[in-house]
């Protein structure tokens, strides 16, 4: 057996890498999540909150769409009759919530991503209802 090296992965590194990997799901989605993390820096920093916070939310930008695995789940979450898009939200924002919560480094991140996630899914159906 050869022998086995350890490899180190800041936790930056690993979110950076998964958000990256979200937004390939579908070409729609380029850099989505690497906005929607900058805009929630933009405003944790408006807020002036503590930088531990900032980092929380920056994550949590970064991983909100962690929930909704497929394309399908995404523009379900995006439908134009409201009570199935509540409903594909819901599902949406609690499957993010339980998969980050499951992984001990990103437990405090899990709140703020699925809200994050509600508010996405919402402000894109807002503007969509706008350019009718």
């Amino acid at each position: 057996m050869g022998s086995q090296k350890e490899l180190t992965v800041s936790l930056y590194e690993l979110v950076v890498s998964l958000s990256d990997t979200l937004d390939l799901i579908s070409p729609l989605l380029s850099n989505h999540h690497s906005r929607v993390s900058y805009i929630a820096f933009r405003l944790a920093g408006e807020q002036k909150l503590a930088q531990e916070k900032v980092l929380e939310l920056v994550f949590a930008g970064a991983l909100h769409d962690a929930g909704a695995l497929t394309l399908k789940q995404r523009i379900d979450a995006l439908s134009f009759e409201s009570d199935y898009r509540e409903g594909a939200i819901r599902r949406h924002a609690l499957q993010s919530y339980s998969l980050l919560k499951s992984f001990i480094h990103l437990e405090s991140v899990a709140e703020y991503a699925s809200m994050i996630a509600r508010l996405d899914a919402e402000i894109v159906a807002i503007l969509r209802e706008s350019l009718k």
